[in-house]
């Protein structure tokens, strides 16, 4: 029963960081994908009778690709500094562990252990 709460909790934090976080993802495709149906390859393909949803799978959605999957790199990384943040200032789960957790937990000790502030730090750092 303990697990469940835990994952349910873990989901909330997860549901909300990416409610959050898809606005700008949809607007670079929608962006992408109005820039795309204007370029001379889309019209050779309609003109060369195929469905529209042929154009879309096969001209249209890997032109798209490229620009969201740079994005969702810059979006896992603020979600990452994001969930540390929310574990810091305490607003998540305090049974899960989180890089956040970790350097709050060890303000207390950090003139004594410096280095349980400086391993979530810097693993938080490169990851991002």
């Amino acid at each position: 029963m303990q697990h469940k709460k835990l994952v349910a909790c873990a989901s909330v934090v997860i549901l909300a960081i990416a409610i959050s976080s898809w606005p700008g993802t949809a607007r670079l495709v929608r962006a992408e994908v109005l820039s795309l149906r204007q370029r001379d390859y889309v019209d050779a393909a309609r003109m060369a009778g195929l469905r529209p949803l042929d154009i879309a799978f096969r001209e249209i959605l890997p032109g798209a690709l490229h620009p969201v999957v740079a994005l969702v790199g810059v979006t896992v990384g603020g979600a990452i500094l994001v969930e540390s943040a929310l574990a810091f200032l305490g607003l998540s789960d305090p049974n899960l562990v989180s890089w956040g957790g970790m350097i709050a937990s060890g303000r207390a000790v950090i003139r004594t252990a410096p280095y349980l502030v400086a391993i979530p730090d810097i693993a938080v750092a490169l990851t991002v």
